[in-house]
């Protein structure tokens, strides 16, 4: 089975790597900020400026904007391991489990 985009995109939602939400632009400071689905009311105070505005115009023809949560939200970026950790886990279920060696941490030389 072959994946697509959308079938990717699907999958990360429902394991709540991303958090599906929407960019705002407050009419007062001009300055956009996130809110996530769950945050989204009908109004909606400006993280920058703390004006309360109605959100009911800036809905029509909008794209969802999306957030990583969890490990993935850090900016950090772990220091790279979870690249590493998904890499070793693709490789894993790629090859036979018996023939499959990984070593972590070591300087191998030919």
């Amino acid at each position: 089975m072959r994946l697509t985009n959308d079938a990717v995109l699907a999958h990360l939602l429902r394991k709540e790597v991303f958090r599906p939400g929407l960019k705002l632009d407050c009419p007062s400071c001009r300055l956009e900020f996130w809110r996530s689905l769950d945050d989204i009311r009908t109004n909606a105070e400006c993280e920058y400026c703390a004006n309360l505005f109605h959100v009911g115009p800036q809905l029509r023809d909008r794209d969802w904007a999306y957030r990583r949560s969890g490990l993935f939200g850090r900016n950090d970026n772990q220091e790279g391991a979870i690249p590493v950790v998904l890499t070793l886990l693709q490789l894993h279920h790629l090859h036979e489990p018996t023939s499959f060696a990984m070593t972590t941490a070591m300087l191998l030389e030919p």
